[in-house]
């Protein structure tokens, strides 16, 4: 039976075929909506701190060997790219894992930033002509 048929035959007539087809469309103009990373508060906040922990990290001493400053980007830059991923998804239940693993990011990302400034490898921003970023109030943390 072909997909028309099925229709059809579920919906009785094919003018309930458009109007099934018409929800259908609606619900998938929803659902990109909702899903459009760039208009979520925490997607341009977490590209902004992997920039600026990018940044800052150029500067770890040669001692690290990048170890810590490489996490450490790792870390902070999967945030917003998890953000961005789940909300490619399809399904409710696969965009909430990655914003599940986009959190789990953040945490090794303020772990990382601690062992850093314990390391000595950051400065608290002072004197900054910026408004605070949330890198810097992560360092403050």
């Amino acid at each position: 039976m072909a997909s028309g048929e099925q229709w059809t035959n579920l919906a009785g007539k094919s003018s309930d075929r458009r109007l099934i087809d018409a929800a259908i469309a609606d619900d998938r103009r929803i659902f990109r909506f909702v899903h459009d990373y760039r208009r979520l508060i925490v997607w341009p906040r977490a590209r902004t701190l992997g920039v600026d922990i990018h940044v800052a990290s150029r500067s770890f001493p040669k001692s690290d060997r990048g170890v810590v400053a490489s996490q450490l980007r790792r870390s902070a830059l999967s945030i917003s790219a998890n953000v961005a991923e789940g909300c490619g998804k399809t399904s409710r239940r696969e965009t909430i894992r990655f914003l599940e693993i986009a959190s789990g990011s953040a945490n090794a990302t303020e772990h990382h930033l601690l062992v850093a400034g314990d390391l000595g490898f950051l400065a608290r921003e002072t004197n900054s002509h910026r408004p605070p970023s949330l890198f810097s109030e992560c360092c403050e943390a």
